[in-house]
């Protein structure tokens, strides 16, 4: 009887051992890489300066909960957010966004100085900036990305806001997946830049500012 229950244990034994293997194996097989995204211009955007121009201090792009994460986000129905699994961005959009503002700023040949918050530098004017949108919208058999930004261009000498708005773009994606929503906004941010550029250049006035004397 003794040898029998010795038998049975081994048995037991082998059959857990070879089950843990079995999981391991499948686990392995069925593990997807994670893919990491990146946002970029086409090109580094030479510096063009103003030596006449006032000068800026730029926020870093603030977001809210839905972009405050690398997670990309998709949604199949109104009112619903979901986020793909396998794909994420290298950081959270605001943060990719924020070197591209200032890369933009400073190709727009409007000021003086442009200056990263945390410098010690005293600036003429600040560029608020916060990603209210950023989602991969599907409708029906075709997708596109959903961007939108909301821009304040402050006066720091009279603390107030000179200007203020909001803008929004829509990317037709490629593809109905993830690298197509990639692809996407990518394309929508190098539409925004020149529309950045734009509001910037709209809003400054000499008579409406202070310059650093």
């Amino acid at each position: 009887m003794q040898l029998i229950n010795n038998v049975l244990k081994l048995v037991f034994f082998g059959a857990v051992i070879m089950s843990t293997a079995c999981s391991n194996l499948n686990y392995s097989a069925t593990t997807q890489i994670l893919k990491r995204y990146d946002l970029h211009l086409p090109q580094s955007l030479e510096k063009k300066l103003d030596p006449n121009g006032p000068s800026l201090l730029i926020y870093p792009v603030q977001s809210n909960n839905l972009s405050n994460s690398t997670r990309i986000a998709y949604s199949l129905k109104k009112f619903e957010v979901s986020y793909y699994s396998q794909n994420v961005w290298i950081d959270t959009p605001a943060h990719l966004l924020t070197p591209l503002v200032i890369s933009n700023m400073e190709n727009s040949n409007l000021f003086g100085a442009v200056v990263r918050s945390g410098s010690s530098a005293i600036t003429d004017l600040a560029l608020y900036t916060e990603l209210l949108t950023l989602i991969h919208e599907y409708e029906d058999d075709k997708s596109k990305i959903l961007l939108s930004m909301r821009m304040q261009l402050i006066d720091l000498r009279k603390r107030n806001v000179i200007a203020s708005e909001t803008l929004n773009i829509e990317e037709v994606a490629i593809s109905n997946d993830p690298y197509g929503a990639v692809v996407a906004t990518n394309a929508a941010v190098n539409k925004l830049m020149p529309l950045m550029q734009k509001f910037v250049s709209q809003s400054i006035k000499p008579e409406s500012i202070s310059l650093t004397p």
